[in-house]
């Protein structure tokens, strides 16, 4: 359940950080950019965690598997997978923007990121104002999909008006 009490209370954008912290987990949000593949343009070595160096030449296509950035120990801590919008504010946030590549980055970056989180913050902000969501199973939902990322099975929440009735 998501309860938001006064947005003048944190010291960041909240809606902003909440959906940062809802998409983080879900990357790619299309099939298109399961994978990025691009190629060196110059020699370099990547050092990985519990890996170790790899060097990579010229001209060698890299292929990132773009599921994986938020959802890294290495980038976001031991709990990567927990929605924690706090992560943002109390300094444990990776402030690396190539750590988050729901919408990719440089030329090929997504041109309708800003409209996609905009219109995400005032649906957010619509919602949370009024309703308090409570998951009705107690089976989390799994993500899947093909063209966008969804719940396998669906995902069952439970609306009660702040103030009113179920």
């Amino acid at each position: 359940m998501v309860c938001v009490t006064r947005a003048s209370d944190y010291t960041q954008p909240y809606p902003e950080q909440v959906i940062i912290s809802l998409i983080l987990p879900l990357t790619p949000q299309t099939h298109l950019s399961f994978f990025l593949v691009r190629e060196a343009i110059q020699p370099t070595t990547l050092i990985l965690p519990n890996v170790g160096p790899i060097h990579i030449p010229k001209h060698a296509e890299v292929i990132l598997p773009s599921w994986s950035f938020g959802r890294s120990p290495a980038l976001w801590g031991p709990d990567a997978d927990d929605f924690r919008p706090s992560r943002w504010w109390d300094g444990t946030a990776n402030k690396d923007p190539y750590s988050i590549m729901t919408f990719i980055h440089g030329p090929r970056s997504c041109i309708g990121q800003n409209f996609a989180k905009y219109e995400l913050k005032c649906l957010l902000v619509a919602v949370v104002q009024r309703f308090e969501l409570e998951l009705v199973t107690d089976v989390p939902p799994v993500p899947t999909g093909s063209i966008t990322i969804k719940p396998l099975d669906g995902m069952y929440l439970r609306f009660r008006e702040v103030g009113g009735k179920a």
